[in-house]
């Protein structure tokens, strides 16, 4: 019998990728693509900690840079935040304020540059969670708030909220030219707009400047959500996006359908990107410029598929989108809030230049807020049943949690399925701890690693035709790099 011969290779990975890949064939992913990462990131080509949450700090005054924690809030959680600038005519100076709605469905408020860490009470009850919005009554910045069971009630900080029983009861609101565009609740396809004059005046009018509506009848689903963009203001429905545009007259304004989908729409994921909308589809990530939608090709949009997500959100921060969502696995790892009950389990940031992604796993994520307000740049992030706030990191560490992390790759085959190989060994650059696991189809081998300054050298010595390397790490510090496996392959 012939003796068998055999083929030295090397595979390299000198530039990892954090892009989890479910939507290929497990044989098809290139060695850098992986088919699980999640918790962290890639930085110039090294593996490193992926995004973390620490509990949110603010500045004690406009002029002076030092954070005080807030303090964790008194018997109830948070459900939705908003932001609020206003000129304070008794401050002489513009203030910046955070609302919150509470699980007591009491509005809440701070002011952001004040040494108080506490929120205090606004004395204003809710029916059901509220929208809200910033705009000018009479030359004061103000913020209203109303829902599908509330009227509108608008606040003037320096003054008492009042309501406007005159203005409809609304699930959505957006500002347009001077105008408030809201959908009515009490109408399954009515858009009401105000007078252009005064945004308190609702009473429909001949008037070009006056109050209107715009009804909407193609049957496209119930309307959701407003969005100004551009020249228009845009309608997110079930399964549809309508425009509204005004002829000549500003007070005549006519809707029509720009996208029919036969797959539903997460109308609230619906958010603004510079020139592009962003909005969840029950079969993934969608753009939208205006005038076209095109299908954002994220590489585990399979995984969006297989769950409702009805409790998704998302928000614009520091040129990133970032979404909160579900997303099913598929093994038997629990992350985070993954050992409770949850709503959503991740939060993925893309970038829309470069199209990259990472993952999050293991947060509960109800409601984001992007705040840049003078030397203050967070994102803010409110917790399914957490009494604290948080703000966004780059720690890997969810308070003093270290979230795990982990990079499986797609199987590695080399030239052939056929052929006979043995990885005799695994080199990499590695300055924290982990385990690492590769299997072939035969058997399996692990290795427990230490942070090094060297090149670490594992001695495989495992045969198959087929391989999977996994690297899991629970290390606040994680950078691996340089990555070489070396193979005999039967020739």
């Amino acid at each position: 019998m012939a003796k068998k011969s055999y083929t030295k290779k090397r595979l390299f990975i000198d530039n990892f990728s954090a892009m989890q890949n479910r939507d290929n064939n497990d044989y098809d992913l290139e060695l850098s693509e992986p088919k699980t990462c999640f918790n962290a990131k890639t930085n110039l080509g090294a593996l490193v900690c992926g995004n973390g949450l620490s509990h949110l700090k603010l500045p004690i005054s406009q002029s002076v840079n030092y954070e005080a924690e807030m303090s964790q809030l008194s018997g109830i959680t948070f459900t939705k935040i908003w932001h609020y600038k206003y000129y304070s005519v008794a401050n002489s100076r513009y203030d910046y304020i955070l609302v919150g709605f509470g699980s007591d469905k009491n509005l809440y408020f701070t002011n952001i540059f004040f040494a108080d860490t506490l929120f205090h009470s606004l004395s204003i009850s809710m029916n059901s969670e509220p929208v809200a919005i910033n705009f000018i009554v009479t030359g004061d910045d103000v913020i209203g708030f109303s829902s599908p069971n509330d009227n509108f009630l608008v606040w003037y900080c320096d003054e008492t909220p009042y309501s406007v029983s005159t203005a409809p009861k609304f699930v959505s609101i957006c500002l347009h030219k001077q105008r408030l565009f809201v959908i009515d609740s009490g109408s399954d396809n009515l858009v009401r707009f105000s007078a252009k004059t005064d945004p308190m005046l609702w009473t429909t009018s001949n008037d070009e400047e006056g109050a209107g509506t715009i009804e909407m009848n193609d049957y496209k689903g119930q309307l959701k959500n407003l969005l100004s963009f551009g020249d228009y203001v845009f309608v997110f429905r079930d399964y549809g996006i309508s425009k509204i545009t005004s002829y000549s007259s500003s007070s005549v304004y006519y809707a029509s359908n720009v996208y029919s989908s036969s797959r539903k729409i997460y109308c609230t994921t619906a958010c603004v990107c510079e020139d592009k909308i962003y909005f969840l589809q029950e079969d993934g990530l969608y753009k939208f410029d205006g005038s076209n939608v095109e299908k954002v090709d994220l590489k585990f949009s399979k995984m969006l598929e297989e769950n409702a997500q009805n409790n998704a959100n998302t928000c614009f921060y520091n040129g990133k989108l970032f979404v909160a969502c579900k997303l099913d696995f598929d093994d038997d790892d629990t992350i985070g809030c993954e050992s409770g009950e949850y709503k959503n389990n991740c939060l993925v940031e893309f970038n829309p230049e470069s199209k990259e992604y990472n993952i999050t796993r293991g947060v509960d994520i109800c409601s984001m807020l992007p705040l840049n307000d003078l030397f203050v740049n967070k994102l803010i992030v409110l917790q399914n049943g957490s009494s604290f706030l948080w703000q966004l990191n780059t720690t890997g560490v969810l308070h003093e949690t270290v979230l795990e992390k982990k990079w499986e790759s797609g199987k590695i085959t080399l030239s052939s399925f056929s052929t006979n190989k043995i990885l005799r060994e695994v080199r990499l650059k590695c300055s924290c701890s982990c385990e690492i696991k590769i299997e072939s189809e035969k058997r399996s081998k692990s290795f427990s690693l230490v942070e090094s300054e060297n090149i670490t050298r594992l001695v495989c010595s495992l045969s198959g035709k087929e391989f999977l390397m996994s690297i899991t790490s629970s290390d606040s510090n994680l950078c691996l790099s340089n990555l070489e496996m070396i193979f005999s392959e039967e020739s």
